[in-house]
């Protein structure tokens, strides 16, 4: 079931994926996509884009993860080209503990408030 953000009063809502992202990994793996993809990124936009780079340490394939690292970063660099393509200036969150990457989106968005 999915539910609609239009009315929440929530101030910030977080988005684990955005529609860019779509495109990033059709453009990847060299996949060809209708203009309607491009479309949809300009007419459905976000405030702010975090991405959070390849951490070799701490990555790992799974069932939700099957890239390898090496893959990984290149699907990285696919998303940070494609959401620059379309405007974003991307903050890129440092690699530290969870609760410090926490603390550092918050503390961006609240100097963009």
């Amino acid at each position: 079931r999915y539910t609609s953000v239009a009315n929440t009063v929530e101030e910030n809502i977080f988005f684990d994926r955005g529609i860019p992202d779509v495109l990033a990994y059709m453009d990847c793996f060299d996949h060809t996509y209708d203009t309607a993809f491009g479309e949809a990124c300009k007419n459905h936009t976000y405030d702010a884009v975090f991405i959070l780079p390849p951490w070799k340490e701490i990555h790992i394939s799974d069932n939700e993860r099957f890239e390898s690292y090496e893959e990984s970063i290149l699907v990285h660099e696919c998303l940070f080209n494609c959401y620059t393509r379309f405007g974003y200036v991307v903050q890129v969150v440092p690699q530290m503990s969870v609760g410090k990457r926490v603390t550092y989106i918050l503390d961006h968005l609240n100097k963009k408030a």
